[in-house]
């Protein structure tokens, strides 16, 4: 299990019993369509930014990265480079350096979004 990852996360703008990894109650998040279904997650519970069945790294079952399928380790990324659903200014796989992930605290930025792209809501502290 990563640490502050929850499952228990509602977030407003998203049907009522769906919960999204990684983001503080009722975050307001646009974008985020109803179809992002992840294996390995309970049913409701979906993932910031990613298209259907893409894993995230840190999941079990050898979780996978947007656009790399097939593998959870990166080549070209530092050891230490962590990647969405860790801790503090962590950084994204696929993403210029030091883009963060949204419901990460620091106004941390969201995947698929253009870099310095925030997201209506209060900032996140876990």
């Amino acid at each position: 299990r990563v640490s502050g990852l929850t499952n228990e996360t509602r977030v407003s703008g998203l049907p009522n019993k769906t919960r999204v990894i990684g983001l503080p109650n009722r975050t307001r998040v646009s974008g985020l369509s109803n179809k992002t279904r992840v294996s390995g997650r309970p049913n409701k519970t979906r993932v910031i930014g990613r298209p259907n069945k893409t894993r995230v790294i840190g999941r079990p079952n050898k979780t996978r990265v947007i656009g790399r399928p097939n593998k959870t380790r990166v080549s070209g990324r530092p050891n230490k480079t962590r990647v969405i659903g860790r801790p503090n200014k962590t950084r994204v796989i696929g993403r210029p350096n030091k883009t963060r992930v949204i419901g990460r605290p620091n106004k941390t930025r969201v995947i698929g979004r253009p870099n310095k792209t925030r997201v209506s809501g209060p900032s996140s502290r876990e």
